[in-house]
């Protein structure tokens, strides 16, 4: 009986003992660090500990903003820097739509290069709905050596951007007829536009390359005379004008302080500075209304000046004043 009653001694000490061993506090730092500890004491701003396992060892310090949780050995549990938490936890998730964002939108943009390589020398290439799209233009001279007319043999869409190579633009859809001021080598692009996609034609254009012969065989000595007088810099009036087979010449006459863009029928013929006059060359296909398009000088919005061009005959000569 007694040999009983000192094993249920023993047992019971035991068991406080198991549970002591047992009874450490757990901190949870906001790095998600586990630190098994006794807690001796606790302030607004900071709890001191010892380490569980070296309970007669130093006496750390964690200051609150370094801590996301206590939970202590009678299973209560104390939080702290929850909003800041929660703060992180938000802008986490901010960062990963963000990075899917960036990377649907690279890979949208390799897309778009790929077609837009595919396109260039005339390949064939496929819209994201998986249609062909063909961009290619021809290129034919006019009797005017400075001349060309564009047709547009694309297919597959239908918002197109030309550029002549000399900083001028056109949005024809079927064909772009232009005039260049003088000779040489222009690179012709014509960029072909579905929806948010591109797909770009680029041709290399030899103007003015033929013989002096050649361009003068086209012109009368009369004509000829009035063309050099022209390029001299004197009167720009009807006795001045060039006449070129099959084109008109098309005086413009800017009176006022800021210069103008003069766009006719949806071609864009030039600039006309400030208190300057400008004669274009244009071909008797185009004519109807020509806009004079304010380019410097304003706040708002630009000013445009409108104009009626009747049909021309060639070999005459058609006189707007911007005012």
């Amino acid at each position: 009986m007694k040999h009983s009653f000192v094993k249920i001694i023993f047992g019971a000490i035991a068991i406080f003992l198991s549970v002591s061993i047992r009874a450490q506090d757990i901190i949870v730092t906001t790095d998600a660090k586990k630190i098994e500890a006794k807690i001796t004491e606790v302030s607004k701003s900071e709890i001191k500990y010892k380490e569980f396992d070296y309970q007669d060892g130093p006496t750390f310090t964690l200051g609150v903003e370094e801590i996301n949780s206590i939970i202590y050995a009678n299973g209560k549990v104390a939080l702290y820097n929850q909003d800041k938490a929660k703060k992180e936890n938000q802008e986490t998730a901010q960062e990963a739509e963000e990075d899917e964002e960036l990377k649907a939108w690279i890979e949208e943009s390799d897309k778009l290069s790929e077609a837009k390589s595919k396109a260039l020398q005339g390949q064939i290439a496929q819209d994201e709905t998986g249609q062909n799209v063909i961009v290619d233009f021809g290129i034919e001279p006019m009797s005017n050596p400075l001349m060309y007319r564009f047709p547009n043999l694309s297919s597959g869409a239908t918002e197109f951007r030309w550029d002549f190579g000399d900083g001028t633009f056109s949005f024809a859809k079927d064909a772009a007829i232009y005039c260049y001021d003088r000779a040489g080598t222009y690179t012709v692009t014509l960029t072909a536009s579905v929806g948010d996609r591109q797909y770009i034609q680029r041709k290399t254009l030899e103007v003015g390359g033929s013989s002096q012969q050649e361009q003068t065989s086209l012109i009368t000595p009369e004509a000829q005379e009035l063309l050099q007088e022209s390029v001299q810099g004197l009167s720009q009036s009807i006795k001045n004008l060039v006449a070129v087979k099959n084109s008109y010449a098309l005086d413009v006459k800017n009176t006022t302080k800021h210069p103008y863009r003069i766009n006719l029928d949806g071609h864009i013929l030039g600039v006309v500075n400030p208190y300057k006059t400008e004669r274009f060359i244009v071909s008797v296909e185009i004519y109807g209304r020509l806009q004079a398009v304010q380019t410097s000088g304003y706040v708002f919005s630009p000013t445009i000046k409108e104009f009626k061009i009747p049909r021309q005959q060639k070999q005459t000569a058609c006189t707007v004043v911007i005012k």
